[in-house]
Formats: C-alpha cells, sequence, structure tokens
C-alpha cells in the first residue's frame, strides 16, 4: 500500500496523479444512477413514488504522461495501462479492486472495476506526450475511510457449577454451564450508514451477536481452525468459512442486507455456548461518505 500526497490515486500499486509519472487533469466522479419504481398515476396526474434504489457511479480520468520521448513516453504509461486492464478481477464474478485516493488530506477508498482505457495517439506523442481517457466503475456509491477499524468482543468466562456466589447478588438468576453473554460497545464514525463484518474466530455453538436493531446468528457451530465471516459488504453480502465454504445463517433472524450501522455509539451483545469461555467475534467496519471528500 502506497503513502499518497495531495490528489494522488492508487490502483493496485501504482500511483498516479499529481506528481506522478502519470498525471491526472480531470476527475469526475460522476453521479450514482437511481433505480426508481415510479408507476404513472392511474386516476389523475403525476406518478405515484415507488422505491428508489442507488446505482454504481462511473468515475471519468482525464490523464497525461510526458516523457523525454514517445518511447520513455509509453514506458511511464505501461504499469498503469496494464493496472487498468484489470485481469486479476474480471474474470471472476463480484470480484472488485480498490482504488485509493487521497483529497483534502483524507484518504479514501472507492471499490469496483476499472473499464474504459483510450490512449491517444496523435502528434503530441512524438515528443513524450500522451493522453489517456479512462473509466472506473464502482460497485457502490458509497465512498470509505481508507481504514479498516476493527474490535474483539470476547465471551466472558461462564460460572463453574462449584464454585459458589459471592453477595451481593440479585435473585432469581439463571446460570447454565457453558453459557455466557458479554455486552460491549463501538463507535462508528463517517457520515452515513456502513456495512459490518463479523468473524467468529473461536470455536463455539449457537454464537449470536446483536448490534443496535439487528441480530447476527449462525445455525452451525463455530469449529476449530475455521473461523467464519458473515460480510454485509454490497458486493459480499455472504457468510463463509476461512476456507471458502458456506455456512447457514439463522433465517429468523439474520437478513445479511441489513447489516449496516449509522454514525453513532452501539452496545454491541455477544452470546453463544462455549465451555471454555475464551471464544471471540471481531467486527470490522469502514467509515463511509457521501461524496468524494
Amino acid at each position: 500500500m502506497a503513502t499518497l500526497t495531495e490528489k494522488q490515486f492508487e490502483l493496485d500499486g501504482v500511483v498516479f496523479g499529481l506528481n506522478a509519472d502519470v498525471e491526472v487533469t480531470n476527475w469526475d466522479p460522476g453521479t450514482p444512477a437511481t433505480r426508481a419504481g415510479d408507476v404513472e398515476n392511474p386516476t389523475g396526474d403525476g406518478v405515484r413514488f415507488g422505491r428508489d434504489f442507488k446505482g454504481s457511479a462511473t468515475w471519468n480520468f482525464s490523464m497525461f504522461v510526458n516523457g523525454e520521448n514517445e518511447d520513455d513516453g509509453w514506458e511511464k504509461l505501461a504499469a498503469l495501462a496494464e493496472a487498468w486492464d484489470g485481469d486479476w478481477v474480471r474474470e471472476e464474478p463480484d470480484r472488485v479492486v480498490a482504488l485509493r485516493y487521497r483529497v483534502a488530506g483524507k484518504n479514501r477508498v472507492v471499490f469496483g472495476r476499472p473499464r474504459a482505457w483510450t490512449a491517444v495517439v496523435n502528434n503530441a506523442s512524438m515528443s513524450g506526450r500522451i493522453d489517456v481517457e479512462a473509466q472506473f466503475v464502482l460497485v457502490d456509491h458509497r465512498i470509505y475511510g481508507d481504514e479498516m477499524h476493527t474490535q474483539i468482543v470476547r465471551l466472558v468466562a461462564p460460572l463453574e457449577e462449584d464454585a459458589g456466589l459471592i453477595p451481593p447478588f440479585d435473585v432469581p438468576f439463571v446460570s447454565e454451564a457453558g453459557s455466557a453473554e458479554v455486552e460491549d460497545g463501538l463507535t462508528i464514525g463517517g457520515r452515513i450508514a456502513t456495512p459490518i463484518i463479523l468473524t467468529f474466530l473461536d470455536p463455539i455453538d449457537q454464537p449470536a451477536v446483536r448490534i443496535g436493531d439487528w441480530t447476527a446468528a449462525l445455525e452451525e457451530p463455530v469449529q476449530e481452525g475455521l473461523p467464519v465471516t458473515i460480510d454485509a459488504r454490497p458486493w459480499v453480502r455472504s457468510a463463509t468459512t476461512s476456507a471458502g465454504g458456506g455456512v447457514r445463517v439463522s433465517p429468523r433472524v439474520t437478513r445479511i442486507s441489513k447489516m449496516w450501522l449509522k454514525p453513532g455509539h452501539y452496545p454491541i451483545v455477544f452470546t453463544g455456548n462455549d465451555p471454555s469461555g475464551s471464544a471471540s467475534v471481531l467486527v470490522s467496519w469502514r467509515e463511509a461518505f457521501r461524496t468524494p471528500r
């Protein structure tokens, strides 16, 4: 991951933009498409509004390279041209690549695929100047913070059956060996709601996490050495083990598409059946924004 300076971009390790080999003269983030469910009003003027969904946006770049001569110009352009070809993503459904950038002192990242790439060949190229028009299509209209935030929530050790009790305590109470519940909290920054990733790291039966208004639970136990991840990012939305196999979530309570959190502070409740009391879940997220900055 490269260290970016102001008005620089990075794609697959190749840096372009201000003071790089390939400079950007114009960057147009475009406008996300809207899929509107509007229908004509059958009994009067106007329309009846339905549900609106945000589609992707296309980022347009105008770029150029100034080489010492034509051969040097093409050589300086080659690395970015190869990265823009996207060989490592275009043959895999749902796979995306990160496009990082820095603007107004902040690092941001979007996810999508590089698409159009047109290098202009004319008399100017003979002196080493080669202009390029390129497009990057976002999979999601949101802009994300460059940093992936993480927080680990650990299950508290359950009471032993013969451990006894230390007053004061409230009654009545129930203790089941091997079952535990722990409450923690996390703070979401950014400006708009962001998708959450949950990774159950250790063996546990009936694991569930409740954050805000939603709950995510597994119908299968987490096995030793096979962490399970529930990923709500729009281009993923799946529950899988670290080996790549699918995992059943509890359909009565879990809606992966609803695992989003707006900026704010939230309590986390982690429950499950773990005789060792050492199970943990990793919560991951990026801050999300509506504008490029």
